[in-house]
């Protein structure tokens, strides 16, 4: 319970630092902003905090395009990786989801073969009638159970495939995204990267 009080204690106090520099500092009190000065005040944006504290010591201010390109160029990206790892957990998931289909299938697949197997040796000593049908019934159901697990595998590759088209269009949206706040503006957030 100390340890939870602690945590509570020590993030409010950043939200007040946040707050605070919102305040001092006449800015709109808008999410970005306070996710700028909230980062700020944790001290774990090394990078972040050196552009603004540079920026602050050059001109006094932050205007509203120096908050923005400090956001798109120290934060923005981290909302990006969290989005391709998502998609890349996403894939990875249909992937075991595919092997533990394929896995089922080649299992029946199994199946099957074994069936055909002893039908054979039996069709080989039947010696009436009704052992035949017995025997070709045993393959009809057998073969019907093939053909459902066949379709049932064929279905389940067609979501998968279609996933899998969805999850690349979703990265080459990101990728796209990427490259469009890189585009025109990446001289100038270079220049904040230092680079």
């Amino acid at each position: 319970m100390i340890k939870v009080l602690d945590e509570h204690e020590r993030t409010m106090a950043f939200a007040e630092v946040a707050l605070g520099q919102i305040r001092s500092l006449r800015q709109t009190a808008i999410p970005r902003n306070y996710e700028i000065w909230y980062v700020y005040a944790t001290g774990y944006n090394a990078p972040l905090n050196k552009i603004i504290n540079e920026t602050l010591a050059r001109s006094g201010k932050l205007t509203e395009a120096d908050l923005e390109q400090i956001y798109e160029t120290y934060l923005s990206h981290i909302k990006t990786t969290d989005r391709i790892d998502k998609v890349g957990a996403r894939v990875i998931g249909e992937i075991d989801d595919v092997m533990k289909v394929l896995g089922d299938a080649l299992g029946m697949t199994s199946a099957y073969d074994a069936s055909l197997s002893g039908a054979t040796a039996k069709l080989s000593s039947a010696k009436s009638r009704d052992q035949l049908k017995t025997i070709v019934e045993a393959l009809l159901r057998s073969t019907s159970e093939m053909r459902e697990t066949n379709k049932a595998l064929e279905d389940r590759l067609t979501l998968s495939k279609n996933e899998i088209s969805n999850l690349q269009q979703s990265l080459e949206a990101i990728r796209a995204e990427l490259w469009r706040n890189l585009g025109d503006d990446g001289v100038r957030k270079a220049a904040y990267r230092g680079g």
